[in-house]
């Protein structure tokens, strides 16, 4: 990623979208201090909650992270310890953060369970990650960053795999811990129209840049960015013709190591000019907070 500039407000819903490799991953991973290394994450500012976490010790910056943030990652059978029993990973949490002891734990991971809505949690505590479900493992993958009280819910992709009503159950699950919890949410999607359902806000980025920022409201009427304006056009709709070829985006992103000088996404565009290809677009205000990074943006309802 270069030069990502990000806000997420107290409570907010904001959805990072763009094609694989566009640097989503990569930047709420930044964000949340779990970039391995060789990797180096540099930054002018990098706040959560008004403290600066670039300044902060690694033991404190761990214990602040672990207690205000919680990671839903994209794939929990991954993220989750095949060897250990559900429960064990659950007061991990509980035990090292707030140093309760593994009877109180245990009734808060049970607890946990029993909110992002799987039955008889107890006994599940018990059980394995392959004796749940795909959806059950993402619900128990959200328990687990509920185990504190984030104050940003940071989710990866949390519904990839998972067939269409089960994402739906644990989206709406999203939404009910942000309206109820007041936990700001930072929902991560190759899927535009996901965002859309879920979000107050998108951020689009592409080739590790942000190229455009508005709110969910505007983006049909008001996405100015062609590569914004592709990516809704992608997805098909009730009123889509099934006798048509579904709408691409020509060519491909470019390599991460052999970047353009200009804007990315030029040799994609049908708007590119030599400017274009020549120089980077700054992001630039367009209107009510929306944000383009454009030498041409483009006007009108898709």
């Amino acid at each position: 990623m270069r030069g990502v500039s990000l806000r997420v407000a107290a409570g907010e819903r904001v959805g990072i979208v763009g094609e694989s490799g566009s640097g989503k991953s990569v930047t709420v991973m930044a964000i949340a201090q779990l970039v391995e290394h060789p990797a180096v994450v540099s930054a002018d500012r990098l706040s959560f909650l008004g403290t600066e976490l670039s300044t902060m010790a690694s033991a404190a910056r761990r214990r602040f992270l672990g207690t205000n943030l919680a990671m839903v990652f994209q794939n929990p059978m991954s993220s989750l310890n095949p060897a250990m029993r559900i429960g064990a990973q659950l007061t991990e949490v509980a035990r090292v953060h707030s140093g309760l002891s593994g009877s109180d734990a245990r009734t808060r991971a049970a607890d946990r369970l029993a909110e992002v809505g799987i039955a008889d949690s107890a006994r599940r505590l018990r059980q394995y990650p392959h004796e749940f479900s795909g959806g059950m493992r993402q619900r128990a993958m959200i328990a687990m960053g509920l185990m504190e009280t984030p104050r940003l819910v940071i989710a990866d992709e949390p519904t990839t795999a998972l067939d269409v009503t089960v994402q739906r159950q644990i989206l709406d699950l999203l939404l009910a811990i942000n309206r109820d919890a007041g936990a700001a949410i930072l929902l991560i999607s190759h899927d535009i129209s996901v965002i859309a359902n879920v979000c107050e806000r998108v951020v689009v980025m592409y080739a590790g840049v942000v190229v455009e920022d508005l709110p969910v409201a505007s983006l049909l009427r008001a996405a100015a960015h062609p590569y914004t304006r592709a990516l809704i056009a992608s997805v098909p709709d009730m009123a889509t013709d099934r006798a048509a070829d579904l709408a691409t985006i020509p060519g491909r992103p470019p390599a991460l190591d052999s970047l353009p000088s200009g804007c990315p996404f030029a040799n994609r565009c049908a708007f590119a000019t030599d400017q274009c290809v020549e120089e980077m677009p700054p992001l630039s205000p367009m209107a009510d907070g929306h944000l383009a990074a454009c030498w041409h943006p483009q006007g009108g309802a898709l």
